[in-house]
């Protein structure tokens, strides 16, 4: 009699523990590293986030001196993006620059956070690629992002203390190490 009675609890048991097992793969599978690729066409409310932007800063004197057409770089040269990289479910946009300015760190790129009924610039940074890919981990309070993943050598990151964004490129820290350390040598040697 003690087996059959058994016999429903350990059912539920194992139903239960299948549930969990599901559930909890899925919210692995959902807070799984993500790969997000910059537009190229900007819906209007982006657009409009763009050209605020623009219309301020070194962007201002560029149109200001007739050199720039805020209109045709907005439809031509301005790709973005959108990935929610902090969780609180609103997306962040992103807007890459590729307007001919770009140099050997690549192109502008800022990140956009909405704050109440408007959005302001949280990060900006020089990126290279038109994708970038947001990894599950968080660095404090965002997610931190792989900005490049060269063929060779290891990849550059996007990471955060606090509210503050810094680029992380290993390969530009070896070379800085390596110059520091030569200019060293070159001191020491002449102090002899």
């Amino acid at each position: 009699m003690s087996r059959s009675s058994s016999s429903p609890i350990a059912i539920a048991l194992l139903l239960f523990s299948m549930a969990l097992v599901a559930s909890l793969a899925a919210a692995r599978a959902a807070a799984a590293d993500r790969d997000v690729y910059f537009m190229k066409h900007l819906p209007p409310s982006v657009r409009a986030i763009a050209a605020d932007f623009l219309r301020h800063g070194e962007y201002a004197e560029r149109f200001a001196n007739g050199g720039t057409n805020l209109a045709a770089l907005l439809d031509g040269e301005v790709y973005w993006a959108r990935a929610d990289i902090d969780g609180d479910g609103v997306d962040e946009i992103f807007l890459s620059i590729r307007d001919g300015w770009c140099g050997s760190a690549g192109c502008e790129t800022i990140i956009f956070k909405k704050f109440g009924t408007g959005w302001q610039p949280i990060c900006e940074m020089y990126a290279e690629d038109v994708s970038f890919t947001m990894l599950d981990k968080k660095d404090g309070r965002y997610h931190e992002l792989i900005l490049r993943k060269p063929v060779v050598g290891p990849p550059v990151y996007l990471k955060w203390i606090g509210d503050r964004c810094w680029v992380d490129d290993p390969t530009e820290r070896r070379l800085e190490t390596e110059d520091r350390l030569e200019v060293e040598k070159e001191i020491r040697g002449k102090g002899r």
